[in-house]
């Protein structure tokens, strides 16, 4: 029997299941709908609410399967040859742009054809998983393990012998959020999320959820894949919508045969609407261990910790070597003492950061002059969208993104930012930062755009407070 808990910006879903000869059972299936704001893109902001859940349902939740859901967490397929040890963590390092401070806890399942490798990496946020970890243990729970919800997708086709060697789009909906995953002849090749402005199952609706498909079919094309989109199969519809759906399908002439996973599997309704929810279940063999590889990480972090600690205990040693020496030669006891508060107090070395950054921020004022001259030129609200704003939102920006325009609706009072990443994570961490400006009552991010050559571009919606 095994339990799994996933969280989303509406609800919390806690599943306890049963799985014999490959067939699963439902034995508890609960859930909770969320005040709204009280998760952003997975982050967990409203933790209150969240925690009373938690301890509501201690018993079961113990070591449960936690399924992550963020657009912060990178999932991506390699083609590569065959490395190893610090040459494979080198290639990783520069083809995800991975610090080396451990914030990003990853891990990479691979397999061999012929001389080239096909690995799919996964890449969490260090702080997102900590987040889980803080709550959990506060709760006196012990987790089992994290899944990735795009990993749960790419095996839930692998389970179906009807979709291996098949070429389809797989969408989840949830509510008004839209995440789409490219299979090609049955292997994972991306994933696509947006954020539908329509209500949800109107027609404006469905006309997007095409729309989407659409722009899908247009990325396979561009890519020369040898593979064409055949299908788009649903997860998430009513089965009257979903007809809707294929209805309107076939007056544009999409071209595609549409599919829903309603009613057709012996999981039961609940299970289809969010059947990400059984990732942990479609295989036995944990093949990314994230919750491992966040334990490893901590424990070189104290590693580094207690080295740095042993090199003030030896620096304020030699310190006090230096002052007897000093004390003894020119009896000047009191400029002694200053000397070795100085060099083991790390006051000064707050001080230093704080004059770089003021350093830094001079050098930087003409370039925020001139967006701000931008941005009022470009009809902002000078009342609503001050200079301070501006210049927190570019402190958020810096080295992450490179801001190409800003526009403001005076009426809904929303700000929408425009602007290239320089990695697949880089945008991501712009949204978190943005959060932390505590400047926007909401923040809507759909993911980035890549063109294929290094860069990302993304689009963000923003609440003024």
């Amino acid at each position: 029997m095994k339990t799994i808990l996933y969280i989303n910006n509406d609800i919390v879903k806690i599943l306890q299941t049963k799985l014999r000869k490959g067939e699963i059972s439902v034995i508890k299936n609960l859930e909770y709908q969320l005040d709204q704001g009280s998760v952003v893109n997975g982050v967990l902001i409203n933790i209150n609410e969240i925690r009373q859940i938690i301890k509501t349902n201690v018993k079961i939740l113990d070591k449960a399967i936690i399924v992550l859901n963020s657009s912060n967490i990178q999932i991506k397929k390699l083609e590569h040859p065959g490395l190893k040890g610090i040459k494979f963590n080198n290639y990783l390092k520069k083809e995800f742009f991975l610090p080396e401070d451990g914030s990003i806890i990853y891990g990479v399942t691979s397999r061999k054809e012929g001389k080239i490798y096909k690995s799919l990496f996964m890449g969490v946020p260090r702080e997102f998983i900590q987040s889980y970890m803080d709550l959990f243990k506060e709760a006196g729970i012990t987790i089992g393990r994290f899944e990735i919800l795009q990993k749960g997708m790419a095996n839930f086709v692998k389970s179906r012998k009807n979709l291996a060697d098949q070429t389809f789009v797989l969408s989840l909906i949830e509510g008004n959020n839209l995440i789409s995953v490219l299979i090609e002849n049955g292997e994972y090749i991306l994933t696509d999320r947006s954020r539908l402005m329509a209500e949800p199952y109107s027609d404006p609706f469905l006309d997007e959820l095409l729309q989407k498909l659409s722009s899908m079919i247009q990325f396979n094309k561009s890519q020369k894949s040898t593979y064409e989109i055949e299908s788009g199969y649903y997860v998430g519809l009513p089965a009257d919508k979903f007809k809707r759906l294929q209805d309107k399908g076939e007056e544009i002439n999409i071209g595609l045969n549409l599919i829903g996973f309603i009613g057709s599997s012996g999981l039961g309704q609940a299970a289809l609407t969010h059947f990400c929810c059984y990732m942990g279940l479609m295989e036995n063999k944990n093949d990314v261990d994230l919750l491992k590889n966040y334990k490893k990480q901590i424990k070189v972090d104290r590693k580094i910790q207690w080295g740095a600690l042993a090199v003030a205990i030896a620096l304020f040693i030699a310190a006090g070597a230096f002052a007897w020496i000093k004390t003894n030669n020119t009896k000047t006891e009191i400029e002694n003492s200053n000397l070795v508060q100085r060099i083991s107090s790390s006051t000064y070395s707050e001080k230093l950061t704080e004059l770089s950054y003021k350093q830094s921020m001079i050098t930087k004022i003409p370039v925020i002059k001139d967006e701000l001259t931008i941005a009022i030129g470009s009809g902002i609200n000078r009342k609503t969208f001050t200079s301070a704003k501006l210049t927190t939102i570019l402190k958020a920006a810096d080295k992450l993104v490179t801001i190409s325009s800003l526009e403001e609706d005076g009426l809904t009072r929303t700000l929408t930012i425009k602007g290239l990443g320089t990695n697949e994570f880089s945008s991501s961490q712009f949204i978190t930062k943005l959060n932390d400006t505590k400047l926007f009552s909401q923040v809507d991010y759909s993911g980035y755009i890549s063109n294929g050559d290094n860069e990302y571009t993304f689009s963000v919606v923003c609440v003024l407070k």
